[in-house]
């Protein structure tokens, strides 16, 4: 009897403990429950609240570009309109063509016909730029050649009176043009001993062991890039940088080139030291392949590339480099393509 009492006993108090595992079990399941709920009502209502400022942000940029549309749909913009610009006093008409011939400019943008009505007016409706008109007439001028310039014949930098440079310079830079003055690089090959010219500089041709240097560049220290295509002949040819300029054919010059057949040539006193270091990447230019050479003046590194492969760099000397193509035999043809 004492033994089922006390069994009894035990597993009233068993049931006891279960059932208050049970309770505490849904109790935590409840609050799991409740804060998983507040957070995803903090969470959805975090995201109506940025959406909606998505919203409101959208809106604002349509009803903008619908003000902008309608404003230019008021003013009908032709590229045949005759502009007429006060210029500091100076009127001066030009065709809106001319003034945004030059795209992504910040004239350009001006004569658009998005920003018409924002440009500021004269009291007789012209638009009105408080430059020296000296300076706006030489750009307008340079505009209006740009439009009937002949291709084959580069159109030169207009001439600017040393006092007016500074100002020239302000205002194109204001107006966003300031890289269509700067002068282009017009690149030949140097008419030397054995060295035979063909469209005016632009194709050299060897009848023997010469060096053409390549002209066009400032020599020295600075920045230099040039680019040749090989068009057949001998294939055992250099193209680089010489250190010293000499047209004599008995003169090796010092210098970096990229040679054929394969590998990155240093030039010492006469003496060819192969310093390509195994590059894989390279291998012997054949006719039609261009070759391009380039001096980083901050690094004073030389690297060359074959039909936009990088092939092979050096450090270059601290002396003045000369762009170049040292042409070994007869019948070798280059052509500059940059």
């Amino acid at each position: 009897m004492a033994h089922n009492s006390a069994l009894k006993d035990i597993t009233e108090r068993l049931n006891d403990f279960i059932a208050e595992c049970e309770a505490e079990k849904e109790a935590y399941k409840a609050s799991c429950d409740e804060t998983l709920d507040k957070a995803r009502q903090q969470l959805e209502a975090s995201t109506q609240a940025t959406l909606s400022k998505e919203r409101e942000s959208l809106e604002t940029a349509r009803k903008a570009l619908d003000d902008e549309i309608a404003g230019m749909q008021k003013i009908p913009v032709r590229q045949n309109d005759v502009v007429s610009i006060n210029c500091g006093g100076h009127i001066l008409m030009a065709k809106r063509a001319t003034l945004c011939s030059v795209s992504g400019s910040v004239l350009a943008s001006m004569f658009s016909g998005r920003w018409e009505e924002s440009l500021e007016k004269d009291d007789k409706g012209n638009v009105f730029f408080d430059f020296n008109p000296d300076c706006f007439i030489k750009i307008v001028n340079y505009l209006r050649l740009r439009l009937i310039e002949d291709p084959a014949h580069s159109l030169p930098a207009p001439e600017i009176p040393p006092s007016l440079r500074a100002e020239f310079k302000a205002v194109a830079q204001y107006l966003g043009l300031e890289d269509i003055f700067r002068p282009k690089q017009l690149l030949k090959f140097e008419a030397t001993q054995n060295v035979r010219l063909a469209e005016d500089g632009r194709l050299a041709e060897s009848a023997g062991n010469s060096v053409s240097f390549i002209t066009g560049h400032q020599q020295g220290n600075n920045d230099m890039d040039f680019a040749v295509k090989y068009e057949g002949g001998h294939v055992y040819s250099a193209i680089g940088f010489g250190t010293h300029r000499s047209i004599s054919q008995r003169y090796t010059p010092f210098g970096f080139y990229v040679y054929s057949p394969p590998g990155v040539f240093y030039y010492s006193n006469g003496n060819v030291e192969n310093s390509n270091g195994g590059n894989t990447n390279y291998r012997s230019y054949a006719s039609g392949d261009v070759v391009k050479c380039c001096f980083s003046q901050s690094s004073r590194q030389v690297s060359f590339y074959v039909n936009d492969l990088l092939v092979g760099t050096q450090n270059a000397p601290s002396d003045s480099l000369s762009p170049c193509v040292f042409m070994v035999a007869g019948s070798e043809r280059f052509r500059l393509v940059a």
